[in-house]
């Protein structure tokens, strides 16, 4: 355990756009009762290469601007129209979309801001991957308890390659909800507290 380079690496802000894998997904709720998905990004390319930056997914079904932003970020991430079409309504879907999100690509644009007095990245807009770079690769294992009404056991590797037409870069300025949990990509407010690495 070397803490010199521990200590450095935690002190280092990242900023800038890097490459980075979906290799964790997790259903649960904002501070309001809406639906969020709570993900760890991984970066996967460059000296950074293994570092690990977190964001949250908002589904505010009252706030249509935040829904254009998760349906915008969803998209990058391959999950488009055709792909909600034929998702079960309701805590099933948020389920499958969390599990679906594990192993795909996309490039991010990261900044920081500070939180409590800390400066901390921020991912400020996230769009598809550069080609070749948008397969889905190896998912972690989905960790979360499931509801009774779900299976107990999500495949691990029955995903589909993301199929992404376009590649417009969705713009992060909002300022939507004031709870820790609306951060970064997600909604436009403050990063979690607890840190992903």
């Amino acid at each position: 355990m070397n803490f010199g380079k521990m200590r450095q690496d935690a002190m280092t802000v990242l900023t800038g756009d890097f490459v980075v894998r979906c290799i964790e997904a997790k259903p649960t709720k904002n501070s309001n009762g809406d639906d969020m998905i709570k993900t760890k990004l991984q970066i996967i390319a460059g000296p950074y290469t293994g570092r690990n930056l977190p964001n949250n997914f908002n589904i505010i079904p009252s706030n249509v601007p935040a829904l254009q932003m998760f349906f915008s970020h969803m998209n990058c991430f391959g999950l488009d129209e055709a792909y909600f079409a034929t998702l079960p309504n309701g805590e099933a879907g948020v389920y499958k979309i969390a599990q679906d999100l594990v192993g795909r690509v996309v490039e991010v644009k990261v900044g920081s801001r500070k939180w409590q007095s800390v400066d901390r990245e921020n991912i400020e807009s996230i769009k598809p991957a550069p080609a070749g770079l948008s397969g889905v690769g190896q998912p972690v294992a989905f960790a979360q308890a499931l509801p009774t009404a779900l299976p107990t056991a999500l495949p691990t590797a029955q995903l589909v390659a993301p199929q992404v037409t376009g590649s417009a870069t969705v713009a992060l300025p909002l300022d939507i909800g004031s709870g820790p949990e609306n951060t970064a990509a997600a909604t436009g407010g403050e990063p979690e507290p607890e840190p992903a690495f």
